[in-house]
C-alpha cells in the first residue's frame, strides 16, 4: 500500500498511544548521512564506508492513526523472523499483508469480531526499530 509514509527515506516509531479514539502511532523520518563511516560492532568486526541513518534538522514527524482496531501488537526489528507464506502488497512501509499466522490467530479466537464490526485486515508498518501490525476494519489516517 503506497502512502505518505513512502515519502520518507527511513522511519524510527517514537510513540504509539492506545484509547477509545484508537490507536496514534508516531514516527520520525531518518536520513542517510551524507559520509560514510566506519561502524565498529565487534571487538573484531568492523564495517567500513557505512553510511549511518539518523534524523536531522529537515525530518517530519509522521502520524499514522487506525480508528477501528481489534488488536495490535509491537515485535523488536531485530527478532522478526520472515514468513514466506505472508503475501505483502506492496514495497512501502504500510503493507497489508495476506495469509498472515497473526491474522489466522486472531480469527480463531476472536472470529466474532467480523460479524459486529466487519471485516478485518492486517496492517504491518515497518521502522528502523520496531514493526508494527494492527487487525483492523479501516485503512489508517496518515500525516506529519
Amino acid at each position: 500500500m503506497q502512502t505518505l509514509l513512502d515519502t520518507a527515506h527511513s522511519l524510527l516509531l517514537e510513540s504509539i498511544q492506545y484509547n477509545d479514539n484508537g490507536l496514534k502511532i508516531e514516527f520520525l523520518e531518518l536520513f542517510r548521512n551524507s559520509e560514510p563511516e566506519n561502524i565498529q560492532i565487534s571487538n573484531d568486526i568492523t564495517i567500513n564506508d557505512a553510511y549511518a541513518i539518523g534524523p536531522n534538522e529537515n525530518s517530519k514527524k509522521f502520524i499514522v492513526h487506525f480508528e477501528e482496531i481489534l488488536t495490535w501488537q509491537v515485535v523488536d526489528e531485530s527478532a522478526y523472523c520472515f514468513d514466506e507464506n505472508e503475501i505483502l502488497d506492496s514495497n512501502g512501509f504500510l503493507k497489508v499483508v495476506g495469509n498472515s499466522d497473526y491474522m489466522k490467530y486472531v480469527q480463531k479466537q476472536f472470529g466474532w469480531y467480523e460479524h459486529m464490526s466487519g471485516k478485518t485486515q492486517h496492517f504491518r508498518i515497518w521502522s528502523e526499530n520496531r514493526i508494527v501490525d494492527v487487525i483492523s476494519t479501516m485503512k489508517p489516517q496518515i500525516w506529519f
